[in-house]
């Protein structure tokens, strides 16, 4: 494997085409962390990934019932084609974190939860 080649919690080979890591609260000047903040929050990443499928990772995402972890972290992964007659695969995942010490980009991504990659992937020709 390569150093972009992770292998998920469900055993599936992907590849990091593209990865980010944002402050969730980044640009909160007054006021603090709210339902209805978290909810504008999760609307602007489901807005700006309309064009794409994309799997939104909600679980364990909050700190309390008022605040969402630190960190959104967003991962393009590719892998084999779900349907052999296609060149690829590929899938934007997007998902709250609160650690970032000492782990890596490909730990970050082999710590997601376990999914079906054939369910919500999407396969794509070059």
């Amino acid at each position: 494997m390569n150093l972009r080649e992770v292998k998920l919690k469900s055993g599936k080979i992907v590849t990091i085409e593209r990865f980010e890591m944002t402050f969730t609260y980044d640009g909160l000047l007054l006021g603090k962390p709210d339902k209805e903040l978290n909810n504008i929050i999760i609307q602007s990443i489901k807005d700006n990934h309309k064009d794409s499928n994309f799997l939104l990772i909600l679980e364990d995402a909050f700190i309390s019932e008022e605040q969402l972890k630190p960190f959104i972290f967003s991962a393009t992964l590719t892998s084999k084609p779900i349907d052999k007659t296609n060149d690829f695969s590929a899938l934007d995942i997007v998902w709250f974190g609160d650690d970032i010490k000492n782990l890596s980009i490909s730990e970050l991504v082999k710590n997601i939860k376990k999914f079906n990659w054939s369910e919500l992937a999407q396969d794509f020709e070059y």
